[in-house]
């Protein structure tokens, strides 16, 4: 009998899906590519996650490139939900 491989999920806030339509395609794909390929694969996906500070300290960030997204992670879901997507010189507002 083999151990079940933990598969975390990716789920975005209606405010957040509807930010991240509005990115620029190429971006939503490396975006997509960053989670799918790195993020969802990993044993543990708080190894890439940075933990927020003060007014955010509920919540988590990943750097692709210049962009941030800001997401909370449930462990005993596991699931990462998207909370904003951003520009970091604009995530954080």
């Amino acid at each position: 009998m083999g151990l079940m491989q933990k598969t975390w999920t990716l789920s975005f806030t209606p405010e957040a899906q509807k930010a991240f339509k509005k990115l620029d395609s190429s971006l939503q794909k490396e975006i997509f590519r960053f989670f799918y390929t790195k993020v969802l694969k990993a044993e543990d996906p708080f190894v890439y996650a940075k933990p927020l500070r003060q007014n955010l300290s509920s919540f988590y960030r990943y750097r692709i490139g210049s962009y941030r997204v800001i997401c909370n992670l449930d462990r005993n879901k596991l699931v990462i939900t998207v909370f904003k997507t951003g520009h970091r010189r604009d995530v954080y507002d």
